[in-house]
């Protein structure tokens, strides 16, 4: 994990490559395709973000197709259902570049480091978090966040709007050890994520469809009037952001 004074590590391809920071057109074969889609393998980092944006528009129009051709509402789908989540559990991320797009600040709670995004359908980053930290409660303006651990244990603890007083109601409190996944939409609640522990940092990967640039966040679970905050990269691609207000 790279401190956030020292500069990214001159790495060799692919991550010189464009730092696969997005989903270029495909140069790959359709036969390639096919093959991984329908393959129980792990997927590199440069495959699965090869693949990700078609999983994705095929998934919205299946769930199109089922609600009759109209605009498909946000669903809770079990892994066996949610071929996204099934891509993403495939998703092997090698030591060499989780080092490379993790960024860590002493005095912030976490860090958003942007990986990749198409600007289109998703967006993936990697958040390092400190010890006895955590995020906002906060929702999600987008059909969802799929999550999983890569380093130590992440908390999550899901609310819901308390309908006899202002405020929220924790209904779901877990902690994911590494190699766990989630995935959470507004239909299931809102949510924060933290690192409970105290032994070190811990690190999860995210994957959000599509991208968005604001949502809403709630510093006090006993207030339910919402702040609109604005979506802070802390590094894009493997390079530290210069911006001082990142998130």
């Amino acid at each position: 994990m790279q401190p956030s004074s020292s500069s990214s590590a001159s790495l060799s391809s692919p991550l010189d490559t464009g730092d696969l920071s997005t989903s270029p057109p495909s140069v790959l074969s359709p036969l390639f395709h096919s093959r991984k889609l329908h393959s129980r393998c792990q997927l590199s980092l440069e495959e699965f973000i090869e693949l990700i944006p078609n999983v994705i528009r095929n998934s919205q129009k299946k769930q199109s197709l089922q609600k009759g051709g109209g605009h498909a509402p946000k669903q809770v789908l079990t892994d066996d259902d949610d071929p996204v989540a099934n891509l993403f559990r495939r998703l092997d991320m090698t030591e060499e570049e989780m080092d490379h797009y993790s960024f860590i600040e002493s005095h912030k709670n976490y860090t958003r480091n942007l990986i990749a995004t198409d600007h289109q359908t998703f967006t993936l980053l990697l958040l390092c978090w400190n010890p006895n930290k955590s995020s906002p409660i906060h929702d999600h303006p987008c059909d969802g966040c799929w999550m999983r651990v890569l380093k130590g244990t992440v908390n999550e603890k899901r609310y819901v709007e308390n309908k006899v007083r202002d405020g929220f109601v924790c209904t779901m409190d877990s902690s994911f050890q590494e190699g766990s996944q989630t995935f959470i939409n507004d239909n299931m609640g809102y949510h924060k994520i933290g690192n409970e522990g105290s032994a070190g940092q811990a690190i999860s990967i995210h994957l959000y469809s599509p991208p968005f640039q604001k949502c809403k966040i709630w510093m006090d679970e006993n207030d339910i009037k919402a702040t609109t905050s604005r979506v802070c990269h802390f590094s894009e691609y493997g390079h530290l952001v210069s911006h001082s207000d990142a998130a």
